[in-house]
């Protein structure tokens, strides 16, 4: 796909169209080369629709990155959320040099903390599994040595060690 702002004027293309699809052809026998492979020219200097008639969210497109440069705040009709990075990155690329500086520094803390936070999540996930699986150990041995088996029996099935088997058994 490419976004031209310019005219094409080529005769093979339709002066009125904006979106062209093209496809390589062998010059002799005029047949398509390869019909996976195509070309489309988007002619954004052609869109002169006004905002207020913007009716597809493909117009809304087009609109959008042939007036940008321009815009001083982000219309009404620009609002889908399907917009936002577009929005985002003009607001980041107007940044000077100091403020993406600043920006970058602040992106990089941002993902430290984040990468920290989503380290300390999973070593808890972790722990918390392994306390639960601890348990749920304990519980058995209990009910083992309920049902009257002997310590050493109890910690060969559940593979706790024999001093916690004998502190659950005093317990």
């Amino acid at each position: 796909v490419a976004l031209l702002n310019f005219s094409m004027n080529e005769d093979a293309f339709d002066k009125e169209k904006i979106r062209h699809h093209v496809q390589l052809c062998d010059t002799a026998t005029h047949k398509v080369f390869y019909d996976k492979l195509e070309y489309i020219y988007v002619e954004i200097s052609k869109f002169n629709k006004p905002l207020e008639e913007l009716d597809t969210l493909y117009e809304k497109w087009l609109y959008a990155l042939k007036n940008l440069y321009k815009l001083t705040q982000r219309p009404k009709e620009l609002c889908d959320k399907v917009f936002d990075r577009l929005f985002e990155e003009a607001e980041i690329a107007k940044f000077t040099p100091q403020e993406m500086r600043e920006y970058e520094t602040s992106k990089m803390a941002y993902r430290d903390i984040k990468n920290s936070v989503d380290t300390a999540k999973r070593e808890g996930l972790a722990e918390g599994i392994e306390i639960g699986m601890n348990q749920k150990a304990q519980d058995i041995a209990k009910n083992m040595l309920a049902m009257g088996l002997s310590a050493e029996q109890v910690a060969k099935a559940t593979q706790l060690s024999l001093e916690i088997i004998k502190n659950l058994s005093n317990s």
